[in-house]
């Protein structure tokens, strides 16, 4: 606006073209104004004194004919501006700093204004924006009390998006032709601050045209005792499904009613929940989790506490803190889609141990679940523990469940196996040719080793440990790049900061890691050049 305004100040000939053509002024965008003293607000006459940013709202409007416009306020008092426009409105957003404190009265108010239909209004979103540094269990924003008003009187034909944040209940507002929905929760103070979940599903069930919903803080919905006579989702046409900053219980919660389609992407953020709670979640609506019937590549980074699968049936994607305790690894077996999975990642260590210190017995429960798996990849972390699963032992004969002599086979169907800066961790090379020897001895053999040795040297293997491996392995790759797993990159068109972050693989979350630590290092080396200079001057 303030561009455009320059522009007009200019001259009389400039201002009389400017005014010739009116779609310039149908983009309405009013800067955020600090708070200022009621002297310095605006006349409007009468007694009435405007907000900040009236008269160039007026000026616009004046200009702007009777196109549809776009309007993006920074709060809630310039919308009486606009009330007797809803009939021009075409993108209605108003948003706020995430600290701020809503009005309650004044958001009633100020939308029972709007009881006329809108049959232009393609994008409405109202709500506080959050910090970009916020984490979990930080959320600003405070609900007063508020039940927002039927809005357009519920005649917005053309609305596709909408996003509310902080701002609920909001009963009678159902747009059948949404497609994209955001909705953010806000702090409970008291038990009587809780929404009713029945007012989440029924907007969501009232839009079955949807195809990306965001959901976050679902405290304010799930927080207490749910009833059982709630309907259940089936969003046939949903594409993405984020779910952020909750806990794992009100996910649970949200999966009872809420089906995620066969092709779809989940995404979950900053989960909290306790000991193998994602374990017992994804078996447990499998029914409605359609997205994890069929996923063929895993990875799970217990560095940067992520997980991503993807398959014919869609992606997931988990980031939680903590991931060794919510996703156990040898919990894996307990997941609905461990059968079909084909190629797994397992990188990153855990601080404060080597993978499973509470045995081998549970390495080999987890591995023997991946009866389809065909490579498996080993990224910075013990591989001692996997080799020894994956190598055939001999059945104990005295055990009363013996039936056959034959050995143990788990992964029947593995063919490749790759290893970065792992075998150096705890010292597996003999584990590492004990199971190629055994797999190949007792017919399924290895026909793919690659290795990636670490900088430091620790896993370096000689030219007649190579030898001794490509006697049982038809192909043995060292001082290799070994590969990582892909991301769609339809899953990164569209993204957003907050909503849908970016999908990146543990390698990328790392790979960002160390790009922030050369440049905070180049930075302190600039300091003390400059330090130095000035000394010398």
């Amino acid at each position: 606006m303030r561009d455009v305004m320059a522009a007009y100040h200019v001259c009389r000939y400039w201002r009389q073209v400017l005014q010739a053509f009116t779609s310039i002024w149908t983009t309405i965008v009013v800067p955020h104004f600090d708070e200022r003293p009621s002297e310095a607000l605006v006349d409007g006459g009468a007694g009435q004194l405007l907000p900040p940013g009236a008269q160039l709202v007026s000026h616009y409007l004046s200009l702007s004919g009777s196109l549809p416009l776009d309007v993006y306020l920074p709060d809630i008092s310039l919308l009486s501006l606009f009330s007797d426009q809803s009939h021009r409105l075409r993108r209605l957003k108003v948003s706020f700093p995430g600290e701020t404190v809503l009005n309650g009265p004044q958001a009633i108010q100020a939308f029972g204004l709007f009881n006329h239909a809108a049959p232009l209004l393609e994008v409405f979103d109202f709500g506080a924006v959050l910090p970009d540094d916020q984490s979990f269990g930080e959320n600003p924003l405070v609900f007063v009390g508020c039940q927002l008003p039927v809005l357009f009187a519920g005649q917005a034909p053309l609305l596709r998006k909408l996003r509310l944040s902080g701002l609920v209940p909001w009963t009678g507002n159902h747009f059948r032709n949404l497609t994209h929905i955001c909705i953010t929760g806000y702090i409970v103070h008291d038990y009587n601050a809780y929404a009713k979940a029945s007012e989440l599903l029924e907007l969501l069930q009232h839009s079955p045209l949807v195809e990306e919903l965001y959901l976050s803080h679902l405290d304010t919905w799930f927080g207490r005792t749910m009833p059982d006579d709630l309907p259940e989702i089936n969003p046939l046409r949903l594409c993405r499904l984020s779910v952020s900053d909750c806990y794992v219980w009100e996910l649970q919660a949200l999966f009872r009613y809420l089906h995620v389609p066969y092709g779809a992407s989940l995404s979950v953020t900053n989960l909290n929940g306790d000991d193998r709670a994602l374990t017992r979640i994804l078996p447990l609506h499998a029914e409605r989790l359609k997205v994890a019937t069929e996923l063929k590549r895993l990875e799970i980074n217990y560095k940067s506490d992520t997980v991503l699968a993807f398959g014919p049936s869609g992606s997931l994607r988990i980031i939680t803190s903590g991931l060794e305790m919510v996703l156990p690894l040898h919990g894996l077996n307990q997941i609905s889609y461990a059968q079909t999975l084909e190629e797994v990642w397992i990188s990153g260590r855990h601080p404060d141990s080597f993978m499973w210190s509470s045995g081998d017995s549970n390495c080999s429960a987890s591995l023997t679940a991946l009866v389809s798996l065909q490579s498996l990849h080993i990224r910075s972390r013990p591989a001692k523990s996997i080799l020894q699963a994956l190598t055939p032992r001999a059945p104990d004969p005295t055990s009363p469940m013996t039936s056959t002599p034959q050995s143990v086979i788990i992964c029947p169907h593995l063919h490749t196996l790759s290893l970065t800066s792992s075998l150096g961790i705890d010292g597996c090379w003999s584990e590492l040719l004990d199971c190629a020897r055994s797999r190949f001895d007792a017919g399924y053999p290895l026909r793919r080793i690659l290795v990636q040795p670490s900088a430091d040297g620790y896993d370096l293997l000689s030219e007649s440990m190579l030898a001794d491996l490509r006697q049982v392995v038809d192909v043995v790759e060292y001082d290799v790049v070994c590969p990582l797993i892909e991301v769609p990159p339809e899953l990164n068109e569209g993204t957003h900061h907050q909503y849908w972050p970016v999908w990146l693989t543990g390698n990328d979350s790392d790979h960002a890691a160390q790009k922030q630590s050369l440049q905070e290092v180049f930075a302190i080396n600039e300091s003390v050049l400059e330090a130095a200079r000035a000394f010398q001057a």
